[in-house]
């Protein structure tokens, strides 16, 4: 099992949620600043959070409106650009 990020990261995905909060539930979108599986059994990312069209009870979420990723020092996550691209997020 890998370790959680640092507690600066929780505390951008905490600000991150009350921030976003209110302008997505009045776009009629799903906020979840919590990670979730972007795509399919076998190939996902998991991004620190998103909003999303509906509320569903999936394991793999095929695309959202919006995905957040919270960049650290020597973070890879750019790299999940063109993935999060290929499953149309918006």
């Amino acid at each position: 099992m890998n370790p959680a990020p640092a507690e600066r990261h929780a505390y951008v995905a905490q600000q991150l949620a009350v921030l976003l909060d209110g302008p997505a539930r009045t776009a009629a979108l799903v906020p979840m600043i919590s990670p979730f599986n972007l795509g399919e059994l076998g190939e996902y990312c998991v991004p620190d959070g998103g909003l999303h069209r509906e509320l569903g009870d999936r394991v793999y979420v095929p695309t959202a409106a919006l995905v957040v990723e919270i960049v650290s020092p020597g973070d890879d996550s750019w790299n999940k650009l063109p993935f999060y691209a290929a499953h149309n997020v918006d």
